[in-house]
């Protein structure tokens, strides 16, 4: 998997270059390449309005690649919100690089068709997502905290 990090974010700063290096492409087998967007909660909160006619900010939006005319060779878009994603690391008394990893991880795994809409479902991408974030030395963020937004 290739994993294209882009920042519209001048704020994300040094976190862009820290994902880069983490190389999380090799976490997953699949081919295909995703855009990660480092965005605000003003342009997450407008992506959302639109695709999912909720007018809020969310931590991580997914848009996987699909229709008639795709590329099947791109996988989709994982696009971050700042301001809400440094509140819930604050919050949770988590470092920022180890919140982005796991909401990054969490999108790709949307992208590749994992939901949590039901308590299996959730427990399955769960598991997924502490998997990945445990080769990177990153804890399981779901021990001990609240779920991700929906």
């Amino acid at each position: 998997m290739n994993i294209i990090i882009r920042r519209n974010e001048k704020r994300w700063g040094g976190l862009a270059s820290e994902l880069r290096t983490l190389r999380l492409s090799r976490l997953f087998s699949i081919k295909g390449t995703v855009t990660v967007f480092l965005a605000d909660d003003a342009f997450v909160q407008h992506l959302n309005s639109t695709y999912r006619q909720k007018n809020t900010p969310t931590n991580v939006l997914s848009f996987a690649n699909t229709g008639a005319f795709s590329d099947p060779s791109v996988l989709g878009d994982v696009v971050l919100a700042y301001e809400t994603v440094l509140a819930e690391a604050t919050q949770q008394n988590k470092p920022m690089i180890n919140h982005c990893v796991h909401l990054v991880i969490h999108g790709i795994f949307h992208l590749l068709g994992y939901d949590h809409e039901t308590d299996d479902d959730a427990a399955i991408m769960e598991a997924k997502e502490t998997a990945a974030l445990k080769i990177l030395g990153i804890p399981d963020p779901y021990f001990g905290s609240l779920c991700l937004n929906p």
